[in-house]
């Protein structure tokens, strides 16, 4: 499977040419700070990038679900990271696709997904979507490649910590927020 032909196939939700840098994956998975929680969701996790050092790096007894509209990269996640539960769907239902999984609400969220490449109402619809299934101690990290769309961010969610990360194609910024 080739990264850059899904990118053709589907700029806006692919959102990049190449797959995350393992020190952006690395940068994210510290600011997830994944020490007492329960649940990790990942959004857009695309072909595992960041799955990869999540699985590495999560404490045992963590449940992980990833939610991929890409049905390519899921049969690819399916394969290659059999120790989460991939879900080939968008997040417009997260709460119910948790729900039926005996998720009520998780601990931490991480995102791939372009939110930059997204219309205003949709990333607002997203944004929802997120907010219902975090509690008041959850963190979503995330990352984008400008610092254009940080005011649609702080506008949802109230912002913990951004950090840089230089060593990515592009450099990406990693942002980390909690529900307001």
């Amino acid at each position: 499977m080739n990264f850059l032909s899904n990118f053709i196939k589907s700029a806006k939700h692919t959102g990049a040419v190449a797959q995350s840098s393992k020190f952006l994956a690395r940068e994210m998975i510290k600011q997830a700070d994944l020490n007492n929680i329960q649940t990790i969701v990942e959004l857009g996790p695309g072909m595992g990038a960041i799955t990869k050092q999540i699985i590495e790096r999560m404490p045992s007894g963590i449940k992980l679900f990833t939610c991929e509209i890409n049905g390519d990269f899921v049969s690819h996640l399916n394969k290659k990271f059999p120790e989460a539960e991939h879900i080939h769907s968008g997040i417009d239902n997260l709460s119910q696709l948790l729900y039926e999984r005996g998720v009520e609400k998780a601990d931490v969220l991480i995102s791939g997904i372009p939110f930059t490449n997204f219309k205003k109402k949709e990333r607002e619809k997203m944004f929802k979507s997120i907010q219902e299934v975090m509690h008041k101690d959850s963190r979503l990290v995330l990352f984008t490649y400008s610092p254009i769309r940080f005011g649609s961010f702080f506008s949802a969610f109230q912002k913990v910590n951004i950090s840089y990360v230089p060593l990515n194609i592009p450099p990406a910024y990693v942002v980390t927020l909690r529900k307001k």
